[in-house]
């Protein structure tokens, strides 16, 4: 942390004008420059309003430094991933924040090949990081990079889609889907990718204003606007997305909001669910990839690893964490229980639109709406489980309190498993709890997991008892 800001592989996050400065900004994008040695650079952002000062700034710094840069504009996120790996970039910068609130702002960094930094990136970059200007990094008149604009960045991302995904059944159902991009950067290529799926589209918060309508974290208890218009507009599923679309949250042909695990869940389902006979024998060698998650994400997802006969493997919260994990044990799938779905054959990242395609297939292939979609799933697959998400703003000594959460597990008399890798997270027989410092936010965030409520908010109070 450097005053106030969150710098990890998820991005270097704050409250602009307050701990993200342009001090700041200018070191670190210096850093990323010196890191990077030479090169071209792809440089977009989400709809915040101040979004475009920000961008503006990276590129200068960048072409000062001596990198070339294309300017994709508003982007998502994992918009900007394809296009630095489809087009052999040396990497990109995504300012954007994400789900946090308005007022902050952030830069994603992105390798070549489409990736973001891993730690061992991070830190290397880190060590170059100065707030004040580093010498020897800015270049003469004549080394100065150069900028162009691309404005097909979306199209490429829809076209890969259409290239190595098996579209066509999708096609013939003729979805109508609601689609609610939350005024983020989604909204730039929102319809276009769904007319390609042979889906008829309404949307709802789809105006790049460079506000938020609604609360950027696509949650359900956010979105009322989005369950309206399924009801409304009679139509069979309904999608939602955060500010620069790489999260993704699911609404029944009800009105009904799925939670966010469920995105995830059903994504995997879908992946790994033959759909005929060929496609039985062409994966029978990707028989064994393991399906990946964080140690955050509902048992749900390792349910549905188990009942196809996939390894399931956890990784540390963070999206570059789970990547990272993803390729070393050569995963086929993984994401996010926060409503992020990767596919590697797509993209190398939090996709929602991978999201989409998979759970319209899944409802496909099923030919039941998606309600009774998710019955069939909690009756044969994945039982139910309550899940709570809850934090604190603790400012004591994390290992201390850790610790005490531990010894609070030993005295409950139950047995219990210990994974570390990220915080600390106990696994009871009936549940499990989850506490760590958050990645993004000044926050401890506290997860619990069980057959029923009642024994989640037991899981919250035994963790949260720790750190008082």
């Amino acid at each position: 942390m450097n005053n106030g800001i969150k710098a990890s592989v998820s991005g270097i996050r704050g409250v602009l004008g307050e701990s993200l400065t342009p001090p700041v900004v200018l070191g670190y994008v210096n850093a990323y420059a010196g890191w990077l040695g030479k090169g071209t650079v792809a440089v977009g952002r989400d709809t915040r309003s101040h979004g475009t000062a920000i961008q503006e700034f990276v590129e200068s710094v960048l072409m000062a430094c001596g990198i070339n840069v294309v300017d994709l504009g508003i982007v998502p996120t994992p918009t900007l991933l394809h296009y630095v790996r489809e087009n052999g970039l040396d990497g990109g910068i995504l300012v954007t924040a994400s789900h946090n609130p308005i007022e902050w702002n952030a830069l994603k960094l992105v390798k070549k090949g489409g990736l973001f930094l891993n730690q061992a990136d991070f830190e290397s970059l880190s060590k170059l990081f100065s707030d004040t200007v580093p010498k020897g990094l800015y270049k003469p008149a004549a080394g100065i990079g150069n900028k162009q604009v691309d404005d097909a960045a979306p199209v490429g991302h829809i076209e890969a889609f259409v290239l190595k995904c098996n579209i066509q059944n999708v096609r013939l159902r003729k979805f109508k889907v609601a689609i609610d991009p939350g005024n983020g950067a989604g909204a730039r290529m929102d319809r276009e990718f769904l007319v390609r799926m042979g889906c008829s589209v309404q949307m709802v918060h789809g105006e790049m204003t460079g506000g938020f309508e609604r609360p950027p974290e696509p949650r359900p208890d956010a979105l009322g606007d989005l369950c309206k218009l399924v009801v409304r507009e009679h139509c069979q599923i309904g999608f939602a997305q955060d500010p620069d679309a790489d999260r993704l949250c699911v609404v029944d042909e009800t009105g009904t909001p799925l939670s966010e695990e469920m995105t995830l869940a059903l994504s995997v389902w879908s992946w790994l669910m033959p759909k005929s006979r060929k496609e039985q024998a062409e994966r029978a060698d990707q028989a064994k990839a393991p399906v990946v998650a964080n140690i955050s994400t509902s048992r749900m997802v390792a349910d549905v690893a188990r009942y196809y006969g996939h390894p399931f493997v956890t990784a540390k919260v963070g999206e570059a964490n789970v990547l990272q994990t993803m390729k070393e044990c050569a995963a086929s799938i993984g994401g996010e229980g926060n409503g992020g779905v990767i596919l590697p054959a797509i993209n190398a990242c939090r996709d929602s639109f991978v999201g989409m395609f998979l759970i319209m297939d899944l409802v496909t292939v099923m030919r039941e709406p998606l309600s009774k979609v998710v019955e069939y799933f909690h009756e044969k697959i994945a039982p139910r489980y309550a899940m709570l998400k809850d934090k604190t703003s603790f400012s004591g000594d994390l290992a201390t309190g850790l610790k005490r959460f531990r010894d609070a597990c030993t005295k409950t008399g139950k047995s219990f498993e210990v994974t570390d890798i990220d915080g600390v997270r106990i696994d009871f027989e009936d549940g499990w709890v989850h506490l760590r410092e958050s990645n993004t936010e000044p926050i401890v965030r506290v997860i619990a997991e069980a057959g029923t409520e009642a024994r989640a908010r037991q899981l919250v109070a035994l963790a949260r008892g720790a750190l008082e």
